[in-house]
């Protein structure tokens, strides 16, 4: 008999593909549900009629209305056909539920037989093991244990013990700060070539006088000087003037008489004697020319002289007669008036006033370099600044010039001095005295400037000398004179006497 050999393959296609197709299966014809996620039979199922729907076809009795729809790493999503879809949750400490992966794998790293039977601290606690652990899972101590002496039958090798001095001689030294100085330990000694005795370190390191201990020289004290014990002091009466040493007085060195004296000549110096220091002063005396105003007869001047010469070279001395605004009383020579001539305040000398004042700036030119500071006095509006001196004796009234220059253009610049002095008790609010101005022309930028003296100005106030006096000067913008369109910069100004 011939054997036919056939297969028999069932649908098998999700639950949403089906529902979409809603056709009628043949009779017979058997539908298994595939799980959407995994490919895998749900074992859900619905055998064909050949008459309804497939929608109208129930599924089969004994099998389950229940299909896994998602698997999660920690979920579970279970499908009904009939009711409605849960998800079954991870368990926890708690509540039961699904075993996760990581709680699988937790439990199947544990040993068979193994116990939980203390805490987690005192599982930690190294205090509680026994047996024993490797040396290379301990962090850092092969390498402390390589650094440790080795004991050979319990005792340190000669080899590993390092070379020690119990004594070492330190070296001589001259002093004791260089002594303390060395370093060393108990037993170790210098000597002292300034003392001439020997020292040990008995505490310590050296480094204080109390770690030393001088040694006994053993040398026999002395037993007396000149006749006497104990401490000695010795004053020249007490040592007797034997073959012809005598002692040194005042009185024996000057009537000591100077035998081999000659006058001589040449100049005294520190290493000559003092015979020789006499017969050089009295042979260069000797050799002077007693003329002009010292004679053989002593000093001849007139009154109210000084002595010198009135010319360069050597020769006698001569009278010279006082000049002006000097007096000579009592062998005291003083400046009576006009000693001092002039006096020059920079531009850095001045504080330019809080209302309309003037700006003020430095410069350093491109090519050489030269600094200095400069006073900016505007063109259109009149601007001050203050200085300050002491009135010098023997000045009535003085003069300002003005070192100004100009950057570009020319033009004319007309500038004011005022000044005022301060008496002890004077109010600090003094008006000024009487300004004089003065009118300069800047021919060429850049280039310096010297302003002729204005007329001499007298400061408001009481004048005489050694009074604070406080000097304004200023631009006056507004003269007609005044035609420079651009600032003036003043770098100071030269203060003379006038009357």
């Amino acid at each position: 008999m011939a054997t036919i050999r056939i297969r028999v393959k069932q649908r098998l296609a999700t639950l949403a593909e089906m529902t979409a197709e809603n056709r009628t299966l043949e009779k017979g014809e058997v539908w298994i549900e595939q799980n959407a996620s995994t490919g895998n039979s749900t074992g859900r199922r619905k055998v064909g009629t050949g008459l309804a729907a497939f929608n109208d076809l129930p599924f089969e009795p004994g099998g389950t209305d229940l299909s896994i729809t998602n698997r999660g790493a920690t979920t579970l999503d279970l499908g009904s056909a009939t009711g409605a879809d849960v998800t079954l949750p991870a368990a926890t400490n708690t509540e039961a539920g699904l075993a996760t992966a990581a709680q699988i794998t937790k439990l199947e790293g544990i040993a068979a037989g193994a116990t939980a039977n203390a805490t987690d601290a005192q599982l930690r606690d190294r205090q509680t093991h026994t047996g024993e652990q490797a040396i290379s899972t301990i962090t850092g101590l092969s390498t402390s244990l390589a650094a440790k002496a080795d004991l050979v039958g319990g005792v340190i090798p000669t080899s590993q013990i390092p070379s020690v001095a119990l004594v070492e001689f330190l070296g001589a030294v001259a002093s004791q700060a260089a002594m303390l100085a060395l370093r060393g330990q108990p037993g170790d000694w210098a000597i002292r070539t300034d003392r001439g005795t020997e020292w040990v370190i008995v505490a310590n390191n050296g480094a204080t006088l109390s770690d030393w201990y001088e040694l006994p020289t053993g040398i026999a004290p002395v037993g007396s000087v000149n006749g006497q014990t104990g401490s000695v002091v010795l004053a020249t009466g007490d040592l007797e003037e034997t073959g012809g040493k005598l002692y040194f007085t005042n009185a024996r060195a000057i009537g000591a008489e100077l035998t081999g004296f000659v006058s001589g000549a040449g100049t005294v110096a520190a290493t000559d004697t003092i015979l020789q220091a006499i017969q050089k002063l009295v042979g260069n005396l000797a050799g002077c020319a007693l003329t002009g105003a010292i004679g053989s007869s002593g000093l001849t001047m007139a009154t109210a002289r000084i002595l010198g010469r009135s010319t360069a070279g050597t020769g006698a001395p001569e009278e010279i007669a006082l000049g002006a605004g000097f007096s000579l009383v009592d062998g005291t020579l003083t400046a009576t008036g006009g000693g001092l001539a002039a006096i020059h305040k920079d531009a850095s000398e001045f504080i330019p006033s809080t209302t309309a004042g003037c700006g003020i700036d430095s410069q350093e030119t491109s090519v050489n370099r030269v600094n200095r500071d400069m006073l900016l006095f505007d063109p259109g509006i009149q601007e001050h600044a203050t200085t300050w001196f002491i009135w010098p004796s023997g000045w009535n009234t003085a003069q300002v010039s003005f070192y100004w220059f100009a950057t570009t253009g020319t033009g004319s610049a007309v500038f004011g001095a005022q000044m005022t002095t301060f008496t002890d008790g004077d109010i600090i609010n003094l008006a000024w005295g009487t300004a004089q101005e003065v009118t300069d022309a800047a021919a060429i930028a850049n280039s310096h400037r010297q302003t002729a003296p204005t007329a001499g100005i007298t400061p408001a106030g009481t004048v005489s000398a050694g009074k604070l006096t406080a000097l304004r000067i200023y631009r006056n913008a507004g003269s007609v004179s005044d035609n420079l369109s651009i600032d003036s910069a003043v770098v100071g100004v030269l203060l003379e006497k006038a009357s």
